[in-house]
């Protein structure tokens, strides 16, 4: 994908849609055409740019995980019918809603948020949301 704009967006909607690769247009002419061919070809291509944002995005993930690593492992850990309520409360979800969604009573739904809440080290509902985004333990 051949483009103008050297923005981070951009790039991962292009991966994502299955580009072979990402060039800004300020790559001289000749070598945007050997590249645009190799990707042509089947590879993956690259412009400086686009791999300088890979590599940030990329060790940006890792500080991440490491920062957040017990959270990432509490939640890892949590029983099945816990996992269940985490990814609706990571949704930042209704007690009542993931009642509904479970087939839960409101207060069987209560005691799964307050051990969910300890497991995890977190001080209310508000913080697990967050760090599930920060995470990517949204889904």
């Amino acid at each position: 994908m051949p483009t103008a704009f050297e923005n981070d967006s951009f790039l991962a909607r292009a991966l994502h849609a299955g580009a072979q690769g990402f060039l800004t247009k300020d790559i001289p002419a000749t070598q945007l055409a050997q590249l645009i061919q190799r990707a042509h070809a089947g590879e993956t291509v690259m412009g400086a740019e686009s791999i300088r944002i890979l590599t940030a995005s990329y060790l940006q993930d890792q500080r991440r995980k490491y920062d957040y690593a017990d959270f990432i492992q509490a939640v890892e850990t949590l029983p099945p019918h816990l996992r269940a309520v985490f990814g609706l409360l990571a949704q930042a979800v209704p007690n009542k809603t993931i009642a509904r969604q479970l087939h839960l009573t409101e207060g069987t739904v209560r005691i799964y948020v307050s051990q969910i809440l300890t497991a995890t080290g977190c001080a209310n509902r508000s913080e697990i949301a967050l760090n599930a985004m920060k995470t990517g333990l949204t889904s």
